[in-house]
């Protein structure tokens, strides 16, 4: 018996949040240990040295990791907020 895909699983959106969700785990798996460390640095609120690790990632790494936590990111909700602040980027 073969299975029959279901029209939503062709439409736009289904297939985006797919390739979205896999860039991510791929960018994940292989930059675990920046990711581990900024996650660390934040925790300790050294913003200064999470950001400097941020940025040493490729801009395509730090899109894909760029997800919401409610799509299946690693960055929870209030990590994603302070990475978007000053204080994160300037340190201020």
């Amino acid at each position: 018996m073969a299975l029959k895909a279901k029209p939503h699983e062709f439409d736009g959106d289904h297939v985006s949040g797919t390739t979205t969700l896999l860039a991510h785990n791929v960018a994940l798996r292989e930059n675990i240990q920046a990711v581990a460390a900024i996650k660390s640095a934040m925790d300790a609120r050294d913003y200064p040295d999470a950001y400097g690790i941020w940025e040493l990632l490729p801009e395509n790494v730090r899109d894909a990791l760029w997800v919401a936590p409610t799509l299946g990111g690693v960055f929870t909700t209030e990590e994603r907020k302070i990475m978007q602040t000053n204080v994160f980027i300037n340190g201020e």
